[in-house]
This record gives structure tokens, C-alpha cells and sequence, in this order.
């Protein structure tokens, strides 16, 4: 009987560990904000892609990412 709640212990200990990597796209926004604001457009791209691939149902993430990657074309061509 010990062992069988042990390894339900165990099992349930495991299934709320995989709940802490999830990633925090709000954290990428907002970074991805800064570096749109201090004019480093290749970084804003990154963080909004990662912010993307972690909710990509968010508008706000591909509304600024599409704002970082005008900017970025129009700063090259200048």
C-alpha cells in the first residue's frame, strides 16, 4: 500500500513540474516592446516570435510584430 501511494506521489509530483515551463508570453511582449522602443528591431522580431510560439491565438504579438518588421525594413533601406 506504501508503495502504491508512493508512486502516486511521485506521478503527481512529475505532472506539476511540467507545469512550470510553460512560457510567459507577456514577458516577451514586454521585452519585445523595449527593443521596438530602443530601436533594435531584430530583437523585437525574436521575442515577439517567441512570444508567438508560446500563444500564437495573441494579436498583440503579431500586431508588433508585424510594426518591428516594417520598421526593420524601412531602417535597412535608408
Amino acid at each position: 500500500m506504501k508503495r502504491i501511494l508512493l508512486i502516486i506521489g511521485f506521478i503527481s509530483l512529475l505532472a506539476s513540474l511540467d507545469s512550470y515551463g510553460q512560457i510567459n508570453y507577456r514577458h516577451f511582449i514586454y521585452t519585445g516592446r523595449v527593443a521596438l522602443s530602443e530601436d533594435r528591431f531584430l530583437e523585437a522580431l525574436q521575442q515577439f516570435n517567441t512570444a508567438i510560439q508560446a500563444k500564437d491565438d495573441n494579436f498583440e504579438a503579431w500586431f508588433l510584430r508585424g510594426i518591428a518588421k516594417y520598421l526593420s525594413l524601412i531602417h535597412i533601406s535608408e
